[in-house]
């Protein structure tokens, strides 16, 4: 069986070249988030992944929970979804649907863990090295890990720099092994 993301791929993507084509980003965003959250409900998941339920049922739950939130294009996704037996991909899709948009847009979300808690000087201008960096605007996304000793672990999409003393204790102890 082919991975989720090999599945979603194609939706998200149809729905990403229809948003920029009518310029209906932040519209596809949050009915894209809202189906994905209805979907997430734990109810809701368990008659998704059920093969006892209908997905003519489960279709005009998530039309109805949906309501004023979904347009007629969202409402058709949602049909199409049904017809191919895909609810289960929802956020799947949401999420291959913002990292398109994110790439487009030239942002991203960069998952930075520290041992301590950055300054806002400081977090201001790791923001502004990155930006300069990566080329496009950032946001940073921070945790806490006190096992790090200091320095800090940086992710950006499937980039890693570990710039902790863990992380440098480990190569050394690597290199002298």
């Amino acid at each position: 069986m082919p991975s989720p993301i090999l599945v979603a791929k194609p939706y998200a993507e149809a729905v990403f070249s229809l948003a920029v084509e009518d310029g209906t980003a932040d519209r596809w965003s949050a009915m894209l988030a809202l189906m994905a959250d209805i979907a997430a409900v734990p109810e809701m998941a368990a008659a998704i992944a059920s093969p006892l339920v209908d997905r003519a049922v489960i279709l005009d739950i998530l039309l109805q929970a949906g309501g004023e939130g979904l347009d007629r294009l969202g409402r058709n996704l949602l049909r199409v979804l049904a017809e191919n037996g895909r609810f289960a991909l929802l956020a799947t899709i949401a999420e291959h649907y913002e990292a398109l948009r994110a790439e487009r847009e030239r942002r991203g979300v960069v998952r930075v863990i520290t041992a301590r808690p950055l300054s806002p000087q400081h977090r201001r201008k790791l923001e502004a090295s990155l930006e300069a960096s990566l080329a496009r605007a950032v946001t940073l996304d921070c945790a806490i890990d006190e096992r790090l000793l200091g320095g800090a672990v940086i992710r950006f999409g499937d980039r890693v720099l570990d710039a902790s003393v863990t992380g440098r204790l480990n190569e050394l102890g690597n290199q002298l092994a």
